[in-house]
């Protein structure tokens, strides 16, 4: 039997669950991804959706089903290596970018050879896994998708960025990188760091246990 409280995370998640599975499609802009980055905190970051699998006494964590794309940004390269890449995999006005990247140097038939690759291999992780995995590299610093989701959110509240403990000792906050970015990382029409939250919006609500705690919630009459 589940509490007040534990009732009352379980329809947050669930509405929030499900506004992912019927409104970030492949037509969503912009302005509605910034507004909606706080649908991907409170269920990631804040670990609402692990709460409320908690709540409903189902096991473990729930998993994420995903490609491996820290294997295709990085292609055997070092990280130091790499001036820009971005996981992608998200579906956006028909089209989809799996591991665009950039290297810091010259490369020979680097591009014929990145055509010819077929995509990454596809693993099952847990949401922590999920939430704590790469999905953007910029000047050699990873960017989680837990970072990115508070990058964006601290700045639509007008925030101050999350502090980055790397510049405590003089290196480039990569939070500030990201902010050098911000206007002109872009993929097709869509900038480049809203694209990556529509990939982990899009991710999150295939997954089969998404679907699987909207299924107890309306058992509960909760969505």
């Amino acid at each position: 039997m589940v509490n007040n409280e534990e009732v009352n995370i379980l329809k947050t998640v669930a509405d929030d669950l499900k506004y992912l599975v019927n409104e970030w499609d492949q037509e969503i802009d912009d302005s509605s991804l910034s507004r909606c980055s706080a649908v991907l905190r409170r269920l990631l970051v804040e670990d609402g959706f692990a709460k409320a699998w908690n709540a409903m006494g189902l096991n473990k964590q729930p998993k994420v089903r995903t490609y491996n794309y820290e294997e295709l940004m990085l292609d055997g390269e070092s990280v130091d290596k790499i001036t820009l890449a971005i996981a992608g995999g998200a579906k956006y006005r028909g089209s989809i970018i799996h591991g665009f990247r950039v290297l810091n140097y010259a490369k020979e038939n680097d591009g014929a050879n990145k055509a010819e690759k077929q995509l990454p291999s596809t693993l099952t992780m847990s949401l922590s896994q999920y939430i704590n995995s790469i999905c953007i590299i910029i000047d050699g610093a990873s960017i989680t998708r837990g970072e990115l989701i508070r990058y964006l959110s601290d700045k639509l509240d007008g925030e101050c960025a999350v502090t980055d403990p790397c510049a405590e000792n003089g290196n480039d906050n990569k939070f500030c990188k990201l902010d050098q970015f911000f206007n002109n990382l872009s993929s097709t029409d869509k900038c480049g760091l809203y694209y990556e939250l529509l990939c982990t919006g899009q991710c999150l609500a295939k997954t089969r246990d998404t679907a699987k705690l909207i299924k107890r919630a309306k058992e509960l009459q909760l969505a």
